[in-house]
């Protein structure tokens, strides 16, 4: 087959190349490259968002009073809202939907303001997999000018089923100084198992570092699901994992949905994807 590749919401610069090649039948091969040296093929920024992927944010009624700001990271919606006293700000990436029966009252301070830099997420989207009972991930990342606060993380790079269910998830967050990865796997049940807080939540070091990610389903009637993750040196593994029914359609690569606060900024280099099925 000819693999394919959907990028979506993402900053790019020229270096970026797209290597999709037809393949043999039956394999699975996309890469995504630039010249690496000194350089980038995906630059994702951080938003003050809680969740980027959220498209709409509601005000609650009936009724406002106070200094309350409302921010969503797309679509911030307010029906059948008075505001009736205070300092009222809406702030929203895209759009402010005002629905029938919004109001101010005279005297009241309401602003509203579109500020696209809320919503300003990028990734990489892979729909070439297809229902794959194993699957492997290289890339690079660059942390340097990553900036977040102590306790916030983001979904970095994520696999998901064909009903965007999450099948394993690569997260990074901020612990003390330094910048760790962590590994997630689905069971059966629906529940996760993670390295997120253990000694295997693996650390990135500064500079452009490789990450080697590979899963594969249990076999069926069988709980021997396993998945594993490198980085400069380091390596955290899941093993005897409950998931024979688990597949993978598409994966994510960037900035995705997690817990970053105001005071998270910076951006985060990537560089040379590699998506393939493991045998």
């Amino acid at each position: 087959m000819t693999p394919m590749a959907t990028i979506r919401r993402m900053l790019l610069l020229a270096a970026l190349l797209l290597a999709f090649g037809t393949t043999a039948a039956g394999t699975l091969g996309v890469t995504v490259a630039s010249a690496h040296s000194g350089g980038f093929g995906l630059r994702a920024a951080l938003s003050s968002c809680d969740d980027p992927l959220t498209p709409i944010a509601e005000v609650p009624g009936p009724t406002l009073a106070g200094a309350l700001q409302f921010e969503a990271c797309e679509i911030l919606q307010a029906d059948a809202v008075r505001v009736t006293a205070g300092d009222i700000v809406f702030r929203a990436g895209s759009a402010i939907v005002l629905g029938n029966g919004f109001a101010v009252q005279t005297g009241v301070r309401w602003t509203a303001s579109i500020e696209p830099a809320l919503s300003l997420t990028a990734y990489v989207e892979d729909d070439s997999p297809a229902a794959e009972p194993a699957y492997a991930a290289l890339f690079h990342l660059r942390l340097d000018a990553l900036r977040l606060a102590a306790g916030d993380g983001f979904e970095h790079f994520v696999a998901y089923a064909a009903d965007a269910t999450p099948e394993l998830v690569l997260s990074i967050r901020r612990v003390g100084t330094e910048h760790l990865l962590a590994l997630d796997v689905r069971r059966q049940d629906g529940s996760f198992v993670t390295t997120e807080g253990t000694p295997n939540e693996l650390l990135v070091p500064v500079g452009y570092q490789q990450v080697d990610v590979t899963w594969r389903a249990a076999d069926p009637g069988s709980a021997n699901g396993v998945a594993s993750v490198e980085v400069a040196g380091q390596r955290a593994r899941l093993e005897g994992v409950d998931n024979a029914a688990a597949r993978i359609d598409f994966v994510a690569w960037g900035v995705l949905s997690g817990k970053r606060s105001a005071t998270s900024s910076g951006s985060l280099d990537l560089d040379d994807l590699s998506s393939t099925r493991a045998f």
